[in-house]
């Protein structure tokens, strides 16, 4: 019972929405859900790979700050972007 009324709090909704966006953004990006090997070892390198990819995408996202990510970018570093943008 104690599991059913932490997820009824918000701080586990807002860890949930993250986890969510996440796997999601892997499944429409990369094709998250299908597998193209047969076999353990062959899964777990596509595996690695995929999150690698996710990881590099991820971050490319959270670099150029674009709006499309403004929900997990920090303040500090959005109010930079017209610095920035001054000095390039």
């Amino acid at each position: 019972m104690q599991r059913r009324e932490q997820e009824d709090t918000q701080a586990f909704a807002q860890i949930y929405a993250k986890i969510e966006g996440t796997l999601s953004q892997g499944v429409r990006t990369i094709g998250l859900r299908r597998s193209r090997y047969v076999g353990e070892t062959k899964t777990h390198s596509q595996h690695i790979a995929t999150a690698a990819t996710l990881n590099v995408v991820r971050s490319m996202a959270w670099f150029s700050c674009s709006d499309s990510v403004l929900s997990f970018c920090s303040p500090l570093r959005c109010g930079l972007r017209g610095f920035a943008s001054s000095i390039f």
